[in-house]
């Protein structure tokens, strides 16, 4: 894409907007969303999306969710946009899974969408993406050891005797961190919050720039109606205060 990287990892699937330091002076003002059923939902009315075209920018007040985001950046010099999403239904090993392709197929049509409307391209500038995939079925699973018979002299055999409790210490451990990594991307763990620091030191240095969270946004709020409060909880571990979407739209 013209205006996003594209990352695909196990993990993490990220759109990072493809930007230098010169959009912004020397303080960044970071407004943090959920995206599903806080700025889009499906126009299927289901509740979660059945193909990569199935969403529309959700109203509040009559107005749509895109509008308040670009009016939020061009009274904003310095604000940027950052999308945390949960996405259990999408595995991404491979890549070229039914369910990874229907939701990286669906962010490009969003992008695309805002490319297309009245002062998108400057919103474009200052919007990433992070989402939090399902961990793979082949992930976590415990290796195994072994040999053919009769293809190995008594040498081998007993070199790998010794070593078996050692290899079997290293890829257990291997294993505890391929699956703690999902774990620690998913709301209300931090994890996608960290890659975004991360990235966004890349463009914007801590050394010349100061990082200042305004609020972070999200419908999954602890409420009798909610299916959790995995939104309100990630915003009190990163301690940026929290609205509901109704609050901020």
């Amino acid at each position: 894409m013209k205006t996003h990287k594209v990352t695909i990892l196990p993990h993490l699937i990220k759109f990072i907007p493809q930007v230098d330091s010169s959009i912004a002076d020397d303080s960044l003002n970071l407004y943090g969303f959920d995206l599903d059923h806080t700025i889009i939902q499906p126009k299927s009315g289901a509740v979660f999306a059945r193909g990569s075209n199935d969403w529309k920018f959700m109203e509040f007040g009559g107005k749509q969710t895109l509008q308040k985001l670009i009016k939020l950046v061009l009274g904003e010099s310095n604000a940027f946009v950052v999308v945390f999403t949960n996405q259990g239904g999408v595995v991404t090993v491979p890549t070229t899974a039914k369910s990874c392709l229907n939701f990286t197929n669906k962010i490009k049509n969003l992008l695309e969408h805002i490319e297309g409307v009245e002062n998108g391209s400057k919103f474009l500038e200052r919007l990433f993406i992070y989402a939090a995939p399902k961990k793979p079925a082949s992930f976590g699973k415990k290796k195994v050891a072994g040999t053919k018979s009769g293809r190995v002299n008594k040498s081998i055999n007993s070199m790998l005797a010794k070593t078996t409790k050692e290899k079997e210490q290293i890829d257990n451990k291997d294993i505890d961190d391929q699956v703690s990594i999902f774990t620690k991307m998913r709301k209300p763990e931090t994890g996608m919050a960290d890659a975004f620091i991360s990235d966004l030191e890349l463009i914007f240095p801590k050394e010349k720039y100061k990082y200042n969270w305004k609020l972070y946004c999200g419908d999954a709020a602890g409420r009798k109606s909610d299916f959790s409060d995995a939104d309100k909880a990630f915003a009190e571990t990163l301690k940026v205060p929290f609205v509901i979407p109704e609050e901020f739209f």
